[in-house]
């Protein structure tokens, strides 16, 4: 499991966000876990690339 950040999505944002995504493709790579991506995006735009 990951660790827990403060920029980590709430369950309750996930939610909201989640319909907004495409959807994952049905061929190629196996799919990837968007949240934890999208986790990772936030910590780097709250924490900047130090």
């Amino acid at each position: 499991m990951c660790e827990h950040y403060p920029s980590n999505l709430t369950d309750q944002q996930w939610q909201v966000i989640r319909p907004l995504l495409p959807k994952p493709a049905q061929h190629g790579r196996p799919p990837i876990n968007r949240r934890t991506i999208l986790d990772a995006v936030l910590y780097v735009v709250r924490t900047g690339c130090q």
